[in-house]
């Protein structure tokens, strides 16, 4: 007797069914629940993501920039004196600036997302 394997997602090849108790995500109302609250825990991390920032600055404190914590530039602030780099050298003191600040800015945001898997019960490694 063959099965119509269409008729079951969780089908195997030669027609073998798997059981697949409550569905995807628990099955009923509590896991349409936990699918709810899985999505207003990614949207919490989201918002305070975009609300945290994080600052970096160069050795002597004249060029500054922020990123917020979803990676995106916020500001740069260069100081009168950094002028005196001219254009090549304070192009460098920016970009290793903005390296650092990004790299600042991801390392938060993936401490969340960690958090966030964790809570949902995936592997974080």
């Amino acid at each position: 007797m063959q099965r119509n394997l269409f008729n079951n997602p969780f089908a195997k090849k030669g027609g073998d069914q798997v059981e697949k108790p409550g569905g995807m995500f628990g099955g009923g109302a509590g896991g349409m629940e936990g699918l709810m609250g899985m999505v207003k825990e990614a949207e919490r991390i989201k918002t305070e993501l975009e609300s945290h920032s994080v600052t970096a600055q160069d050795r002597t404190g004249g060029v500054t920039v922020t990123f917020n914590g979803m990676q995106v530039p916020q500001s740069v602030k260069i100081s009168e004196s950094m002028l005196s780099l001219g254009a090549e050298g304070l192009s460098e003191v920016i970009t290793n600036v903005l390296i650092e600040a990004h790299k600042m800015s991801n390392e938060k945001m993936n401490s969340n997302m960690m958090g966030l898997m964790g809570g949902l019960g995936l592997p974080t490694a």
